[in-house]
């Protein structure tokens, strides 16, 4: 983790391979990387190498307790008298209290038990955050009791959102909801065409094929509708978060053209329809805020490709932000730096990980000419991207985003995941002077087995393999 790692003598670790195994035997189900005895490859390996200096202390840290729950850490391996080694890994000592993975069932509908599915893999790689994407231009996957008619045929019951939360909770995973504004829209315009700008009211909006169009940011009723909806999502989701998006705002083809926000930027002396964003988010945030939640918005730039200079608006310092936009977080890192805002890193060059992971690998359909992220890119991950602590310090953690436009199904969902999810899931835990590449290509092999053991689709990476 990223703290100072203790140094046991490698003497204590060859001393206690018949602990060593049987607390890897044990809790197996923790996703920890071990067969039934002590005879089992993995851990007569880890006592080869631990023999002849082969393995480092490191080695044998991860390999043993890297994937145990907090708590459980502590106690089993005291129990087998490993305390030195529980000491070494406690209780994410200066890690990133945010490791995170995002599905996305607003672009294909997830079921119920597939989300739980995912959210066994997190468990085992020590994720701690699932944020859902709940709400886009191919459907609104959240019911609002007050405004029923948002929904469509696929949606989560509040009851059965309560049901994930609490599942994925049992796993030490908290749940934060997603509802995408003011642009990522149509499905909440569809049923509420009001909501839209002046010049957009009585354009046809077919969920799943029509985009680009927005909330109007001069309707009072968009505000009175979200101050419900936030309201219920506050009331239903634990979480002190809520993700408002604030990303992909196509604000040329609406607010520019709408004669309500011509109107509104008059008033308030604005040069730039981008200034609406302003009062907007405004407004948004301070149901949030009424509700004693957070907000989270993607970071969005006075340019969506380098160079940039500023945020796209004046964001507040109580929101906290994620980069996403290739090529653009370090200036989003110095940026949230400058200006105080909590950051979560999710560089699509590293983190987006519904881009394809080879050349003409999938996905197949729906592929826009994304850009190819291997596993040995995503490994390159350096959350603090090589700044001083002190430059670094406002980061609170890593997400890996696996949006849906190309993902039907959960299979293809873990398919794109993993193995680059172990990556990030060790970006986020481990601090880049312990990164050892072939280090990884080692541990990898037993994981993807032991996944595939459980009945979860993988990417096999054999371009990564040794073919002498």
């Amino acid at each position: 983790h990223r703290s100072s790692w203790c140094q046991p003598q490698y003497s204590a670790f060859v001393g206690n391979i018949d602990m060593i195994a049987e607390l890897c035997t044990l809790y197996d189900d923790y996703g920890l990387i071990a067969y039934a005895n002590t005879k089992g490859a993995a851990v007569q390996q880890l006592y080869n190498n631990l023999q002849e200096r082969k393995a480092t202390v490191e080695d044998a840290l991860r390999f043993l307790l890297g994937y145990l729950h907090d708590d459980d850490v502590k106690k089993y391996a005291a129990a087998f008298g490993l305390e030195e080694v529980a000491d070494a890994v406690g209780t994410n000592p200066g890690g990133n209290p945010h490791n995170s993975l995002m599905l996305d069932p607003a672009r294909h509908f997830l079921p119920v038990n597939d989300v739980k599915f995912f959210i066994d893999q997190m468990a085992r790689y020590k994720y701690n955050i699932l944020q859902l994407h709940l709400t886009d231009d191919q459907g609104w996957r959240v019911e609002i009791k007050k405004h029923p008619k948002l929904v469509g045929k696929d949606y989560y019951t509040q009851e059965q959102l309560a049901e994930i939360i609490q599942y994925a909770a049992q796993r030490n995973i908290e749940v934060i909801p997603e509802l995408d504004i003011p642009g990522h829209t149509v499905a909440i315009l569809a049923a509420y065409p009001e909501l839209g700008c002046t010049h957009t009211d009585t354009l046809p909006k077919i969920v799943g094929k029509t985009t680009d169009l927005m909330l109007c940011a001069n309707n009072e009723k968009v505000y009175s509708v979200y101050q419900d909806i936030i309201k219920e999502i506050s009331s239903l989701f634990p979480s002190d978060y809520i993700h408002l998006g604030g990303d992909e705002a196509v604000i040329e083809k609406n607010w520019t053209q709408c004669s309500r926000c011509e109107s509104m930027m008059k008033k308030l002396g604005y040069q730039k329809a981008s200034q609406l964003m302003i009062p907007f988010f405004s407004r948004m945030l301070s149901f949030v805020q009424e509700n004693n939640k957070t907000p989270i918005l993607w970071c969005e730039l006075d340019n969506i490709y380098p160079p940039a200079n500023d945020y796209l608006f004046p964001y507040p310092k109580n929101v906290t932000l994620v980069s996403w936009r290739g090529g653009l977080t370090p200036t989003c890192l110095e940026l949230t730096r400058k200006h105080g805002n909590p950051l979560i890193m999710a560089p699509g060059e590293y983190a987006y990980l519904d881009y394809p992971q080879l050349k003409g690998d999938f996905p197949e359909f729906n592929n826009w000419g994304m850009p190819v992220t291997t596993l040995e890119k995503s490994y390159q991950f350096d959350p603090g991207y090589g700044v001083p602590a002190e430059d670094q310090a406002h980061i609170i953690g890593v997400m890996g985003t696996l949006w849906g436009e190309a993902i039907r199904d959960i299979n293809r969902a873990t398919y794109m995941a993993y193995p680059r999810a172990f990556a990030l899931a060790e970006a986020g835990w481990t601090q880049m002077k312990f990164h050892n590449w072939e280090s990884f290509k080692q541990r990898l092999y037993p994981n993807l087995t032991n996944l595939m053991k459980k009945g979860v689709s993988v990417r096999v990476p054999f371009e990564i393999a040794d073919k002498k």
